[in-house]
């Protein structure tokens, strides 16, 4: 079990990517068939390369978050999201879904959702999520090229849109399914994510695929597609929390907090943001 931590503690995803393509393809397309390669054979390739039993880590990602080494930072996320979907009852998209553990968060909450991700060993392990009562389906899909489920009163992306091959394509299609006056939310890395050591290190061990997504970036995409309002949101699970029982704390507690608001708004850290069709 241990394995499994280090490897949550290294890149807190459900997306490792190792395999490099053989057919002898122009570079770019040799890339992006690589990388989605990579994403289809997921578990048979972490297990591989781990000398992991494949077995074990079924087990362990049908139990994501809560096996995590800080699941309280997965679920304070997942809340905060949901605090900003519209009321139900709403159809919701979830991409990107991996073993499915936030749609099947968002269908207890009462949403009619729909999880799709380009791995059928994920959408495997994430129907066993289904249960009687959930309005709740998964399907593998490569949501870069066409979705065929909407339309959806919002997409939701939670970690996931900078592991894509052309983010640009996924967010189309994000429009393209959304209702009008639909949401769009997500939670991605911000600027500086692909240059720390843990991501370096990440990159080199396993081959994965790491981008930058700061806010600034993800909005110019998507006023490009076409949303008409887009919001940006302090990522609450950033914010060191002190004890305010101690006064000489509180002083300290606002400056976290204003750090954490310039940080986010000038320096590109990771945010939650809301756009609107």
């Amino acid at each position: 079990m241990r394995i499994f931590y280090q490897i949550c503690a290294a890149i807190k995803s459900d997306k490792f990517f190792f395999r490099t393509a053989k057919t002898k393809l122009p570079n770019n397309i040799i890339d992006e068939k690589a990388q989605k390669e990579r994403e289809i054979s997921y578990i048979s390739t972490v297990s591989q390369v781990e000398g992991i039993n494949p077995t074990e880590f079924i087990n362990y990602l049908a139990k994501k978050p809560y096996l995590d080494v800080k699941p309280g930072d997965y679920l304070l996320d997942i809340s905060q999201m949901i605090n900003f979907l519209p009321p139900k009852p709403a159809r919701l998209l979830d991409l990107g879904v991996g073993s499915g553990w936030t749609s099947e968060i968002y269908a207890r909450c009462g949403y009619e959702v729909v999880g799709l991700d380009i791995s059928p060993q994920m959408i495997d392990i994430a129907k066993d999520r289904l249960s009687p009562g959930l309005n709740l389906a998964f399907h593998v899909c490569d949501f870069e090229q066409s979705i065929h489920f909407s339309p959806f009163d919002a997409v939701t992306i939670y970690d996931s849109l900078h592991h894509s091959v052309d983010e640009v394509l996924t967010l189309k299609q994000v429009y393209s399914v959304l209702k009008p006056n639909g949401i769009f939310l997500a939670m991605e890395p911000g600027k500086g994510h692909s240059q720390t050591e843990d991501t370096k290190r990440t990159v080199k061990k396993y081959g994965t695929t790491e981008k930058d997504m700061p806010f600034t970036y993800i909005k110019n995409i998507l006023q490009d597609v076409g949303f008409k309002e887009i919001k940006q949101f302090i990522r609450l699970r950033q914010l060191a929390l002190l004890d305010l029982s101690q006064p000489i704390n509180r002083q300290k507690q606002k400056n976290i907090f204003q750090r954490l608001l310039y940080e986010t708004t000038e320096n590109g850290l990771t945010s939650l943001i809301l756009a609107k069709k």
